[in-house]
């Protein structure tokens, strides 16, 4: 999967992927299976389970859009004559 095949989902549909994968990922790493769209997925799936999660994570990134960076001035260091 990519980033791509979730493109065309909502914002909230996103969020309940999100939640089903977080699930998933935690009954894994309790050794246990899990089922998610149909999908029975155990340890030997924790990778792509992971991967799905990241690339989930993403696309939810995408739809809210830019964030805002902070920038914090240094003034630590002197500049010459001033």
């Amino acid at each position: 999967m990519s980033v791509a095949t979730f493109a065309g989902l909502d914002l909230s549909t996103l969020q309940e992927l999100k939640a089903a994968y977080t699930k998933c990922l935690l009954a894994i790493a309790n050794n246990q299976s899990y089922s998610v769209s149909g999908r029975s997925l155990s340890r030997a799936n924790l990778g792509e389970v992971k991967q799905t999660l990241l690339e989930i994570t993403q696309a939810i990134d995408q739809k809210n859009g830019p964030r805002a960076k902070r920038v914090f001035p240094d003034f630590s260091r002197s500049r010459g004559n001033v």
